[in-house]
Formats: structure tokens, sequence, C-alpha cells
């Protein structure tokens, strides 16, 4: 491994390496942002005004959207944490099939392994915390629009929950 070509191509890789573990650790830090925002979203829309108050449908309605919005990133970032680590082993396979070395397995213990998108538990916890609002969002538009009595005991501005009941799909 003393030739000018292993020393620059190991060189690369760990740039490479080095690049994915940032874009990775930089995403996660966005996505703990939006799930704070999410939360409060959800904070606003059970502890709010009534729907004669405000406008608890629309915040309802944009809550759903950005919960789906967010599920899909997060998702699509797990798949990136798992086709890079893919992508690195099947680097190092290559090489050491054109070259005859035995390198895959040490590169990979040493270097890949301890990057953040191998252990990429945050991100699946954030998946499941994004799922567990979402199963919750129906409960809290019910909740949110149930009939409101007016002043003089009458419920004719009640809202209809089930008008703005959201798809059940994620």
């Amino acid at each position: 491994m003393s030739s000018e070509g292993e020393v620059a191509f190991f060189r690369f890789l760990r740039v490479e390496l080095k690049k994915a573990s940032e874009f990775y650790e930089n995403t996660v830090k966005q996505m703990d942002l939006r799930r704070k925002r999410m939360s409060e979203g959800v904070l606003q829309l059970k502890s709010g005004p009534t729907v004669k108050q405000s406008n608890d449908e629309r915040t309802h309605s944009f809550l759903v959207a950005a919960c789906i919005k967010f599920y899909k990133e997060l998702v699509l970032l797990e798949n990136f944490a798992i086709m890079t680590y893919c992508g690195f082993s099947k680097i190092l396979k290559k090489h050491d099939k054109m070259t005859g070395h035995r390198t895959r397995e040490h590169f990979m213990q040493r270097c890949v392994n301890g990057q953040p998108f191998t252990q990429h538990e945050r991100t699946i916890a954030l998946i499941k915390e994004v799922e567990a609002v979402y199963a919750e969002l129906p409960a809290m538009l019910v909740e949110a629009t149930a009939p409101l009595l007016d002043a003089d005991g009458s419920d004719e501005g009640a809202a209809t929950p089930q008008a703005a009941a959201p798809p059940a799909t994620a």
C-alpha cells in the first residue's frame, strides 16, 4: 500500500467519507430544528383558541402537510445513510478485487463504522416521532373542532370535524 496510487485512493476516500459525514450531521441538525417547529405547531393546535376564534382547521391542514413532507425527507435521510455505507463497502470491495489487497474489512471497521451515518438511531427516532404525531392529528382536529356553544347556548356555529379529516396515508 505504499504506492502513490494507493495513497491517493485512500486519501480521496477519506475526504469523501468526511463530506458524507458532515452532510449527514448537518442534515440531522436541520431535522431536529424542524421537529421542534412541528412540536410547536402541535402544541398550538392542542392548546390554541377554538375554531370560532382562529383557523384551527387551516393550522391542522398545514400541520398534516408539513408532517408528511418531513416524514418523506427523514426517510430519504435514512436511505442516504444506508446507501452511503453500502457505497463505501462496494468501492472497497472493488478495490480489493482489482488490487488483490484485503483492505475493505479493516477500512470499514476503522474508518467507516465510526461515522455518524452508520449509527442513524437519531433519524429512526425522528421518523417514529413524526409517525406518532401524524397518528394523533385526526384526534386533535376532532377535539379542536368539537361543537362549540355560542353565548346563548346554541351550537349554530359548530364546526364539522368530518369535513377536515386528513387522509390516512403517510
